[in-house]
């Protein structure tokens, strides 16, 4: 999801090269794949078959006049294919397996042949991209239902689902995307025919959701997919640990030390990021009411949650949430949103006007809902991609990834990327910036490695770099940085693949010198270092003791619950409380802006929490953020709410209304370095209500 923070688009590219080596390669001998005729064939009733070189694209069109499967296209984009393969075209008569006793219950019904699609000689059956593939299905046994599209998973012998993204009733054919080749048929469930039936894979948030809330959700898109895939792929396996239980380490109910499972997360997002772009901004399904019938038909079919995505085309980015169930008296699908993991959420549909309302459609902006569609796991990864890192969660040994990568500094510091330490490291505010790292080798590896880097989220490149024997990369900025940037790395023995041979993973951030000349601004010290704060009775002016503000940590709120209680960090400070008696609370922290600094700016986030008593406003509890130039008298930044002030657009509410809430709201202020020497004062104030009865407090974190 990505609905805010759409200033990181200003970022420039990151140039990645290994030092010493050489950025690209010629082809041997035994690079180049054998002739299409060479590899016996391994479909039954084979119709086609096609060389396909690695990063190049291709269409593979089966005749019109071939049996099975006339006119089956085959759209492998740019950059899918990670190696050079022979992809073999086949079709069987028969379904590849039996369908579950529900399915079976609900009239499920295959409508087409079982489309066969092989990579032929033992080569990698998985994409980095999603492809897409248009079959025939028999529009007359369907009727009037979209055909939904199953593919058979032989290790686990049952049936998952692929998303479809076009139903051509006219042609009779079906358009499906797939990460991975495998048997593929269409199916109906006639259950439909007498209605839209009441569907409950039995997926219950605080069993099988991730405690942890998408950390990815305000930095950039894709995180969310993440959050889904692997929580519907895990369900799926009827594990006797659920995966809430797995996923909550340290703490109960506290995701602050959930590490282990970031590291799963961010491991996940390696293996779908390429492709949620591509997925996102084009899951676009001509009827809103084929939509809901296709989740329906799935979910009816497998067992299994599934995806549902939204997008707004280009403008405010997407989002994914897992869909669980349907509520047949309600008519609404019941979903797990990973920005909200402890909230269920609803989407109203019917079968006769499609989709309706998003029960958390006010913490995303409007467009948001311009395009509906739904994907599985299936679009984003193969099975083997998804158990491997579950399994690698199960056993810890994600952490032993966290052992061979390090980054120097510009003052020639190296720091390990190690496992649960945060890395932070700045390079000077100027073009042609640059920063060395290097893997050490595992014992035992030999082979050729490659890195492999995302920045904020983006792959670079469709190809790793390939590391020398010293083990020694450079990442240079040609242009400077304007803010921070995260980056993502990993190493392979692929130059396409993150998995193959995967043998190292690391993160740390990169910023610009001197961007905050605050101290401790986000609270990461876990106190007040820094800051002066004050609490005073709104009736009498006197001082109150103890100051009401409190230091805390990863969480939500217990009013707004659905309101982190950070943003950038672990921690952040909440000023003032909910409970009443004319307090007024602020904290506030002054600082000279420094001349030295290239880049000194100051990057924060507030949100509020206000009881709504309905007085008049000026009685009203109330917010107000000043960030002051105190030597010239100018403020760079003011904003002040009276609990559901008109002047504030996104007002929630909790509590049957008693209550409302300000979600987080970015503030950047940047050019300050025309102000160096000046004095800045940031002062943040949360108040009780005038008459005493009522109570309001405010959070604030800063990037430090």
């Amino acid at each position: 999801m990505k609905p805010s923070r759409s200033w990181r688009a200003w970022l420039v590219p990151l140039m990645v090269c290994a030092a010493l080596t050489a950025c690209g390669g010629g082809r041997t001998a035994q690079d180049v794949p054998p002739p299409a005729e060479e590899l016996p064939s391994e479909v039954q009733n084979e119709v086609l078959r096609s060389a396909l070189v690695a990063g190049n694209g291709a269409r593979l069109s089966v005749p019109a006049d071939a049996a099975g499967v006339p006119g089956t296209l085959i759209d492998i984009p740019p950059d899918a294919a990670i190696d050079d393969v022979q992809v073999q075209v086949g079709y069987e008569n028969a379904p590849p397996g039996p369908f579950r006793a529900e399915a079976i219950a609900a009239g499920t019904l295959a409508v087409s042949k079982t489309l066969a699609l092989k990579v032929a000689g033992g080569g990698p059956t998985q994409f980095n991209l999603p492809i897409t593939v248009t079959m025939p299905y028999d529009h007359a046994a369907a009727g009037d239902l979209p055909p939904a599209v199953l593919y058979w998973d032989e290790a686990a012998s049952r049936y998952r689902t692929v998303s479809v993204i076009g139903v051509d009733r006219s042609k009779g054919t079906v358009t499906f995307r797939t990460s991975h080749f495998s048997h593929f048929m269409a199916i109906v469930v006639r259950a439909l025919d007498l209605g839209m039936p009441a569907v409950d894979t039995e997926f219950r948030l605080g069993t099988d959701s991730i405690l942890h809330r998408n950390f990815g959700s305000y930095l950039y898109g894709g995180h969310c997919a993440a959050f889904a895939s692997l929580s519907t792929h895990y369900f799926s396996l009827g594990k006797t640990k659920r995966l809430y239980a797995l996923s909550n380490e340290g703490l109960p109910g506290q995701p602050v030390d959930d590490e282990l499972t970031r590291t799963a997360m961010a491991m996940t997002y390696a293996v779908i990021a390429g492709k949620w772009n591509s997925v996102a901004s084009s899951i676009v399904i001509p009827q809103a009411i084929d939509t809901g019938r296709l989740m329906l038909e799935s979910m009816i079919a497998t067992g299994d949650p599934l995806h549902l995505v939204m997008h707004s085309g280009t403008k405010d980015g997407g989002h994914s949430v897992t869909v669980f169930a349907y509520d047949a008296n309600q008519a609404r699908f019941r979903i797990y949103d990973s920005n909200a993991p402890d909230v269920e959420a609803t989407y109203d549909w019917n079968k006769l006007t499609g989709f309706g309302t998003y029960s958390r459609a006010a913490s995303y902006p409007s467009s948001m809902f311009d395009h509906i569609g739904y994907a599985s796991d299936d679009t984003f990864g193969a099975p083997a991609q998804f158990q491997k890192i579950i399994g690698e969660w199960e056993s810890g040994k994600l952490q032993d990834y966290f052992s061979h990568l390090q980054v120097t500094d510009q003052q020639g510091k190296a720091q390990a990327l190690e496992y649960a330490r945060p890395v932070r490291v700045q390079i000077a505010y100027q073009n042609g910036q640059s920063l060395q790292g290097r893997f050490n080798r595992p014992a035992g590896s030999s082979k050729p490695v490659y890195l492999h880097v995302f920045y904020d989220g983006v792959r670079q490149g469709a190809k790793g770099v390939l590391l020398d024997a010293t083990g020694n990369y450079t990442l240079n900025f040609s242009t400077r940085l304007e803010n921070k940037i995260d980056v993502m790395l990993l190493v392979s023995e692929h130059a396409r693949s993150t998995e193959h041979g995967f043998s190292a993973f690391g993160k740390f951030s990169v910023q610009p010198a001197g961007e905050n000349f605050f101290v401790n601004f986000g609270f990461e010290s876990g106190d007040l270092s820094g800051w002066n704060s004050q609490t005073s009775l709104l009736n009498t002016g006197a001082v109150f003791t103890p100051t009401k503000i409190e230091v805390v940590g990863v969480g939500f709120d217990p009013i707004a619950t659905d309101l982190t209680t950070s943003i950038f960090g672990m921690h952040a400070a909440r000023i003032n409380d909910q409970t009443p008696g004319y307090h007024t609370t602020y904290v506030a922290q002054k600082a000279i802006v420094p001349a030295a600094a290239g880049n000194p700016q100051l990057v924060f986030q507030w949100a509020a929490v206000l009881e709504d008593p309905r007085h008049e406003p000026s009685e009203q509890p109330y917010v107000d953020v000043v960030v002051r130039n105190l030597s010239k008298g100018q403020d760079l930044y003011r904003r002040r709410f009276f609990t559901s002030d008109p002047s504030f657009q996104g007002w929630k509410d909790y509590q049957g209304g008693n209550w409302k809430a300000i979600p987080w709201q970015p503030v950047i202020l940047n050019g300050l370095g025309t102000s160096a020497g000046d004095e800045i004062e940031l002062r943040i104030t949360g108040a009780d209500c005038t008459l005493g009865g009522h109570g309001g407090y405010v959070y604030l974190d800063g990037e430090e």
